[in-house]
């Protein structure tokens, strides 16, 4: 019996940081969408502020690490469904003009903000473009919200 418990309380630590992060998702997505506010903006407040109270290490684990994964995974698909081949070729000076130059100027601004705060250079590039990435996605779906 208390193997028994002991097996079912290892579950529920590893499990309980996942089912509080789907938690916290669903409320930043509901206060973003009553700012109207895309939820991705709201997601990333919701990870900005967790770390900035130092709670991020409280989230870490194979759990959460698939979770994200699976995140990534989805958002991709999702915006595979709304773009065809066609609508790709119609859009093509939109797509690589301005998503190039998006990337840029958003990557260039981080990267230099990142410099700004002490990190080494290779480092602030490299983080400064993966949070350009992520503003693209939130840019895509304010452009897809919005028509």
């Amino acid at each position: 019996m208390a193997g028994e418990m002991t097996d079912a309380h290892s579950v529920v630590e590893t499990i309980q940081p996942a089912i509080t992060l789907l938690g916290l998702g669903i409320a930043a997505a509901l206060g973003s969408r009553a700012l109207r506010l895309n939820p991705i903006v709201g997601y990333l407040g919701m990870g900005l502020g967790l770390s900035s109270l130092g709670m991020a290490g409280d989230f870490s684990g194979s759990v959460v690490a698939a979770m994200a994964e699976a995140g990534v995974m989805f958002l991709l698909f999702n915006l595979g469904l709304h773009f065809s081949l066609g609508r790709i070729r119609a859009e093509a000076s939109n797509i690589f003009g301005f998503g190039s130059l998006q990337m840029i100027v958003a990557g260039g601004a981080f990267s230099a903000l990142f410099w700004a705060f002490g990190l080494p250079p290779t480092f602030a590039v490299i983080a400064g473009f993966g949070m350009g990435l992520s503003s693209t996605a939130v840019v895509i779906g304010l452009v897809r919200e919005r028509g």
